[in-house]
């Protein structure tokens, strides 16, 4: 009696270990699955080497269009314009260019953010499809009809905890792939209305460009040369913020020498003049304007210095 008992417990507890090892293995499944995804939502630091957008590639490709298309650029506006001033040629033309890149930054950012708000109301409707427009589905399949058409409403600005986080997770990572295919050029109108008015609001704020052949950048933003630029910073800028997490652009803040690169400085608000050398670290100084945007990773990492010119404050002793 006290054998069949001993042989009993036996079973029971290698039952319960059995089905303990499955518990682990489940465990590990779901640990596995959930450091994936987190792989897949941040690839700063753990690149995919066989995605199509690498973060890596992004960045040389920044560096690429600091180097040569900016330059390229550069070279054939001084040709066009025959500048007679030379703070045209080393300010005015990069500070354009500048310019430009960032408003196609902004404009992608907001693109991103839309599709993003979007995609969670598509997989939702989708996710939620009611039994009539699924019996449509399957009616069409059943008949031959290629396509249909099937409508919900869409409501932007819901609560994040009400969106299936998988699914859209899983969008934005088919975003980032097709990143680089992505014709954008419907909006080079709107990245062209906002240099307008950071151009007209820099001149407004620096009292410069006066007599300049840029005074009206308005009226050079649609020619060949420009339009060319404009397309490759959007396609570069698209490319950037389909990251995860996104690339970002750093142009706004003040001074500091771990995230910029003096390229000279304004030595006083009357005499605009542009001086190569570093000034006294000891006088206060801050960012007169970017003539490149710095670049930063998703985590904060300065991944390229911006280049700045520094205002320094007269000397009145």
């Amino acid at each position: 009696m006290k054998l069949e008992q001993q042989a009993k417990r036996l079973n029971q507890l290698e039952e319960f270990y059995n089905s303990k090892d499955r518990e682990i293995e489940r465990l590990k499944m779901r640990v596995a699955a959930l450091s994936e995804r987190r792989v897949k939502q941040n690839q700063s630091k753990v690149e995919d080497t066989l995605s199509k957008n690498r973060q890596s590639k992004a960045e040389e490709d920044f560096a690429t269009f600091f180097d040569e298309t900016r330059m390229d650029t550069l070279e054939k506006m001084e040709k066009s314009y025959s500048f007679e001033k030379q703070i045209e040629i080393d300010i005015y033309c990069p500070r354009l260019l500048c310019l430009i890149f960032e408003a196609a930054y902004e404009k992608m950012e907001e693109a991103r953010r839309a599709m993003f708000e979007l995609g969670k109301e598509v997989t939702r409707g989708f996710i939620q499809l009611t039994p009539d427009e699924i019996k449509l589905i399957t009616d069409c399949k059943r008949t031959g009809v290629s396509e249909t058409s099937i409508t919900y409403p869409v409501c932007l600005g819901r609560q994040e905890s009400q969106y299936p986080v998988e699914a859209v997770d899983a969008l934005m990572m088919i975003l980032k792939e097709t990143a680089p295919n992505c014709n954008l050029d419907c909006l080079v109108e709107d990245v062209i209305r906002v240099v307008e008015k950071k151009w007209n609001r820099w001149q407004e704020e620096e009292k410069l460009l006066r007599n300049s052949r840029l005074s009206h950048a308005a009226s050079h933003l649609h020619k060949p040369l420009f339009q060319e630029y404009i397309r490759a910073s959007i396609r570069l800028t698209w490319r950037m913020v389909t990251q995860t997490p996104p690339l970002r652009l750093e142009y706004q803040s003040l001074y500091l020498q771990q995230c910029h690169k003096k390229m000279g400085c304004y030595m006083s608000p009357e005499v605009r003049t542009l001086a190569k050398g570093i000034p006294d670290q000891h006088q206060e100084e801050e960012i007169a304007c970017y003539l490149w945007p710095g670049l930063f990773d998703g985590e904060g990492r300065c991944i390229r210095k911006g280049e700045v010119l520094c205002k320094i404050k007269a000397n009145t002793e």
